[in-house]
């Protein structure tokens, strides 16, 4: 009788740990047929099965190929390398990369709330991480070419690069702006050449994980050799300006003449003067003023430069960003 109890009771046991094995077994494969989901974080990517070397990630808007890689804590050489991709510059939304299985995605830390921006400062935060204002899109420049922007990068250090119609690099610099807010930069980039010849002009954030280019802005220039004719040294970069906007510099220009303009921040005309400087060989000072008025702080972009006798083309255009601020007691 006792033999038989206990032969019950170790069936009844068994038949326990089955039940509990198969419910472990189904909720597995329920989670495994779901996705894998990192906690907070919104990164699109599949689960991966059993035995299987890479997960996929479907790239999303504002994703380059560095940010991914910070991302699941991989190098950029590595998704190169198991993507097999030709250009690590070049990937599209909803392409679909292998990510090593053996990298989890890094939690994201809950970030502070962003501080509201007045709707009266001049300079609000652009769509891009790097906004450039000088040197303008297919002018003709002589050195150095000035270079003004406004950015935000994740160590405020922004790199400047010259590039040839070979793609040889013909100057190169960095230069600091914003880290924790914008802010703006400034610098020069002196070459020589001996002929007019076109060139590119790049302005971009070094990755701080691998040393690749993020938020690339290209301007296309054409370089003219000697020394430029045009220098602005009113008003300074990032300048607040009340009522009349002066401006003043030195040129070089055929016939002495310099023409001075006020845009809005998109490049559009406001105002529009003619200033009288050096020719023949002589650098002479040339000053200028704008009228402008509103009732709201304006950001604005003060430029000039020589027009060219040849074909109309602008020479040595340089815009300098200004707030114009309606309160006289902002600029004192």
């Amino acid at each position: 009788m006792k033999r038989a109890i206990h032969i019950v009771r170790r069936a009844l046991l068994a038949g326990v740990l089955l039940l509990i094995l198969w419910g472990e077994a189904a909720g597995s494969r329920a989670a495994l047929a779901a996705g894998m989901t990192t906690g907070g974080s919104d990164i699109p990517v599949q689960a991966v099965a059993q035995g299987k070397k890479y997960r996929i990630y479907v790239v999303k808007r504002g994703d380059t190929l560095s940010k991914i890689a910070r991302r699941f804590g991989v190098s950029v050489k590595t998704l190169v390398r198991i993507n097999r991709l030709k250009n690590p510059n070049l990937i599209f939304v909803g392409q679909r990369l292998r990510i090593p299985a053996g990298a989890q995605p890094v939690a994201r830390p809950t970030p502070a709330p962003t501080p509201t921006v007045s709707p009266t400062l001049p300079w609000t935060p652009p769509d891009q991480a790097i906004e450039l204002f000088s040197p303008v899109a297919d002018a003709l420049y002589h050195s150095p070419i000035e270079v003004i922007g406004y950015s935000r990068t994740s160590e405020g250090v922004i790199q400047a690069r010259l590039l040839d119609e070979e793609g040889l690099v013909l100057a190169e610099r960095t230069a600091r702006g914003g880290s924790e807010r914008f802010d703006f930069f400034h610098t020069y980039l002196r070459f020589v050449i001996d002929r007019e010849q076109p060139a590119m002009l790049e302005v971009f954030e070094r990755s701080p994980a691998d040393g690749s280019v993020d938020e690339l802005v290209r301007v296309p220039l054409t370089l003219v050799p000697g020394q430029r004719f045009v220098d602005v040294n009113l008003p300074r970069v990032g300048a607040d300006v009340c009522e009349t906007i002066t401006v003043e510099g030195y040129s070089e220009t055929f016939e002495g003449v310099v023409v001075v303009v006020l845009q809005d921040r998109k490049g559009e005309a406001m105002e529009l003067a003619i200033a009288m400087g050096g020719a023949g060989g002589f650098y002479e000072p040339f000053q200028a003023t704008l009228a402008f008025a509103a009732e709201e702080p304006r950001a604005l972009l003060v430029g000039a430069y020589e027009e060219s006798p040849r074909d109309g083309r602008s020479i040595d255009f340089t815009r300098v960003p200004i707030g114009y601020r309606p309160d006289r007691r902002a600029c004192r």
